[in-house]
């Protein structure tokens, strides 16, 4: 399993004037935090704006993204969706594409329990042999995973390999929290104006 330390960046998804994936931007953008050192990347998370992009523009994203950065960086991507089969089946396209690994959420909206949301993030967690990741959010998802659940899914899966809560990340479960840097651009979809900092 790989060695996860350092710094993660966050990345928007740049457009163009006409309202389509920008991916010479999407190459600028990645190139710069390969020049100034960051340690790896994670793709179509809230600063991605992945609520607003189609499941082709998400796959394409993939693709595209995976050619930019294979042997240079590694990337996660976010499988998060409204359902465990739909997140499972993204998460097996990226495992297909080479995705280096993939980052689950709890469903939104529906407020589930932990028994719930333990079976959601194993069943995912199960379905794919790269590196997985929680982004804990509660304020966006409704739901905290808490360490006991966390716990049970590190024990039972060797490729869970980081939980980010939002602001600082738990690097495996029983490790202390070390800080997320991320430069926060304005994308064209964005629906709120974003503000510089940390996630």
């Amino acid at each position: 399993m790989m060695n996860l330390q350092g710094s993660w960046v966050a990345m928007p998804t740049p457009f163009t004037e006409d309202n389509k994936i920008d991916f010479k931007g999407f190459e600028t953008l990645i190139n710069r935090q390969i020049k100034y050192g960051t340690s790896q990347l994670f793709i179509l998370g809230s600063a991605g704006e992945v609520t607003l992009l189609t499941q082709e523009e998400k796959e394409a994203i993939v693709k595209e993204v995976i050619q930019m950065t294979k042997g240079k960086i590694p990337v996660f991507f976010s499988a998060a969706s409204f359902t465990t089969d739909a997140s499972v089946a993204f998460a097996q396209y990226c495992e297909k594409q080479g995705a280096d690994g993939v980052v689950f959420t709890v469903p939104p909206y529906v407020l589930i329990n932990q028994t719930a949301a333990h079976i959601h993030l194993d069943t995912c967690m199960s379905a794919v042999d790269i590196p997985c990741g929680i982004y804990n959010n509660p304020s966006r998802l409704g739901v905290q995973v808490m360490p006991e659940t966390i716990k049970k899914l590190s024990d039972a899966h060797s490729n869970f390999v980081v939980d980010i809560p939002l602001c600082f990340p738990r690097w495996r479960w029983a490790e202390p929290a070390r800080p997320i840097s991320a430069e926060i651009l304005s994308p064209r979809r964005r629906l709120c104006t974003p503000v510089p900092g940390r996630i």
